[in-house]
């Protein structure tokens, strides 16, 4: 394997692990807010204050689909540094004059910033609710 073709590999899988961290952290960032949630509305089902618990549900229905889209994209991502692992090993074992873009999949090779999640995430929330 050419050292030009390890390099590019290593960035590649560096951009992925690193997008595969950050959605984890935001993962366990909902569920602090998801759990915080349900204790609030505990205290509001026990107050009787109804219009701040709806309120309430419909955060924490918003936040569920958030948590439901950054879970897809955990996986996604996930799936990607499967892909390039097992690439890499085969390229690790194969002859070097083996081409990087013919190997890899067109969603692991537009390895941008994927902004995708953002955008999403918006229209995610406003037409998916969990009851």
């Amino acid at each position: 394997m050419e050292y030009t073709s390890i390099v590019y590999y290593a960035q590649q899988l560096k951009t992925l692990l690193m997008s595969h961290d950050q959605a984890v952290t935001q993962l366990n960032l909902l569920e602090c807010r998801i759990q915080q949630l349900d204790s609030h509305l505990f205290s509001a089902d026990i107050n009787g204050c109804h219009s701040y618990r709806l309120r309430l549900k419909t955060q924490k229905s918003t936040t569920v689909g958030i948590r439901k889209m950054y879970n897809q994209y955990k996986e996604k991502k996930w799936n990607q540094i499967q892909q390039l692992s097992t690439l890499i090993m085969k390229s690790a074992s194969s002859s070097p004059s083996r081409s990087i873009n013919t190997e890899l999949s067109p969603s692991t090779r537009q390895l941008d910033n994927d902004t995708t999640v953002q955008s999403l995430t918006e229209d995610f929330c406003c037409l998916s609710r969990d009851s």
